[in-house]
């Protein structure tokens, strides 16, 4: 069989999940059966480095300089042609745009193959440009891949999106990277160096500050635990444009010594063993691999209902879900985990779930069932 020709079109090559799982997955696909040319429209790339050079064709910066770049569109038909292209996988709905402008004009009538990681609009200009002009291009697919069956759905039946094209494909993360055995004498030595002590409850968040993920809740909650004779820490894994905001909440609720800002982390891995409690607060989520790395790592999580993270998580199982936005019920799942001391036995079911159902591999071997047929 003749290898397949495939092109991956990205926005960006900036630190992101999506950007992250896309890389995963174009240096873990058999390049023996599948060809890659790999496309990413802005010169800011920190995660170009990451991308590993023996599994792809070439690395091509399109180079985006305004809103709808006709530059941008010539380059891509050009590689789309050189390459013979069997298939243009779009990662997110704006690469897809220009697939499909391509698609129109090219003699070679590839497959648009799209993958969307997004579910709820944040603002409602976001709202009127997929419900009026990404729907469309969605619906004139070959195939759109979902990271969860909750969106899936959602977008089935909030957009018009033709099921029979529909199918999701769960996130993955490499499990043995992610794991707690190797890594515990680094979380104790971190817990030790942020000050954090063994009868401290250590709750962390690890997120890009942004408003959406909604830190602040978890300040609030935190302080009501504390109120309520608890000891507790919080510790955020990241940074942002929130951070002055979060920080000076904090101030305000006379929460600075019980909260630890680490910043921005390349390996978040000692971070979050060295916490006790994981949590996402975020009121848009889709399917965080945030959660997904912290349950490989053998943590409880305690999650807005928001995505799929009730795919993720098993309510009472290794762990919570609560209602997003809603402080005191994030605050009174925390509370039964800490008095029913149930941090060792959510932990171990966490970790199991991720080894049985997200996994890189299992990841993998799904998009490539759907590139090489």
């Amino acid at each position: 069989m003749s290898k397949k020709k495939a092109v991956f079109v990205m926005s960006t090559l900036q630190f992101g999940g999506a950007e992250k799982q896309t890389i995963d997955l174009v240096n873990r696909l058999d390049s023996s059966k599948i060809e890659i040319n790999l496309c990413y429209l802005l010169k800011e790339a920190p995660l170009k480095d990451t991308i590993n050079k023996n599994k792809i064709s070439g690395l091509h910066c399109l180079d985006k300089k305004s809103k709808i770049d006709f530059g941008v569109l010539c380059r891509l038909q050009n590689i789309i042609k050189e390459s013979k292209t069997d298939d243009v996988i779009c990662v997110d709905l704006y690469p897809g745009l220009y697939a499909h402008m391509a698609r129109i004009f090219s003699s070679n009538k590839f497959n648009i193959v799209q993958i969307v990681h997004s579910t709820i609009s944040l603002n409602l200009y976001d709202e009127l440009v997929t419900r009026f002009l990404y729907r469309h291009l969605l619906n004139r697919s070959n195939k759109v891949i979902f990271v969860c069956k909750n969106q899936m759905d959602y977008w089935i039946s909030h957009f018009g999106i033709r099921p029979e094209i529909c199918q999701f494909i769960y996130n993955g993360i490499d499990t043995d990277y992610f794991n707690y055995v190797d890594l515990e004498k680094d979380s104790l030595k971190i817990r030790s160096f942020l000050g954090i002590k063994q009868s401290d409850v250590c709750l962390c968040i690890s997120a890009s500050f942004r408003p959406e993920k909604r830190h602040v809740d978890l300040v609030d909650a935190a302080k009501m635990l504390i109120e309520k004779g608890h000891s507790i820490k919080l510790l955020l894994v990241g940074d942002g444009v929130e951070r002055k905001r979060i920080e000076v909440h904090a101030k305000q609720r006379n929460m600075v010594n019980n909260l630890i800002i680490t910043g921005f982390q390349q390996d978040v891995r000692p971070y979050i063993l060295a916490s006790d409690i994981v949590v996402m607060p975020s009121v848009a989520e889709t399917f965080s691999i945030a959660i997904l790395e912290a349950m490989a790592l053998g943590k409880p999580i305690v999650s807005s209902n928001i995505g799929g993270a009730s795919e993720q998580v098993i309510d009472g199982e290794n762990g919570y879900l609560f209602p997003a936005g809603n402080i005191n019920a994030l605050a009174e799942k925390i509370e039964i985990i800490i008095e029913k001391n149930l941090f060792q036995y959510m932990g171990e079911k966490s970790r199991s779930l991720v080894v049985g159902k997200f996994t890189s591999q299992q990841m993998v071997e799904n998009y490539q069932r759907i590139l090489v047929s």
